[in-house]
């Protein structure tokens, strides 16, 4: 049985250049016209992604630290969705947990009062909603499997 991928896959490369040079390296491959990923450098930090063009929904991008390291720079790289897909699961994983809680909290109170506790049922309501929440995440992940390869690759190349 294979394990999920974690839900942001990381990873750490050594390079035998400073940082500022690694950066300058990312740099200057985003900006050849045949670059198959684009994005932005600062001092430290790189975000890449694909073009629009070749973007879907699922489309991840990679976060870089590059910190200087005994031989030439360290490279950590985080990959995760988008900022709007983030932003609605989140909201979802939010709204899961509220209406949990509060369905909790009103079913203890009917049932010490001697009600009949209907809204303990939003409990395992929302279990099972954030499970096929979690499970919709890992589907959308699998579907970027393909753009995260191409963006690892990318960085691999730019820096080797």
């Amino acid at each position: 049985m294979s394990t999920p991928p974690p839900m942001r896959p990381r990873f750490e490369k050594i390079v035998a250049l400073p940082p500022a040079q690694v950066l300058g390296q990312l740099r200057k491959a985003m900006d050849r016209s045949d670059a198959v990923c684009c994005g932005t450098t600062m001092p430290g930090h790189a975000v890449l992604r694909l073009p629009d063009d070749q973007q879907h929904f699922w489309s991840p991008r990679l976060s870089l630290e590059v910190e200087a390291h005994p031989d030439g720079a360290i490279l950590r790289g985080l990959f995760g969705p988008k900022p709007n897909v983030w932003t609605l699961f989140m909201g979802m994983y939010l709204a899961i947990g509220f209406s949990g809680t509060t369905g909790l909290m009103f079913g203890l109170s009917q049932w010490s009062l001697g009600m009949s506790p209907l809204l303990l049922w939003s409990v395992p309501a929302a279990l099972l909603v954030g499970a096929a929440v979690y499970g919709l995440a890992l589907y959308g992940q699998r579907l970027s499997r393909e753009h995260m390869y191409v963006l690892r690759q990318f960085v691999d190349e730019a820096v080797d």
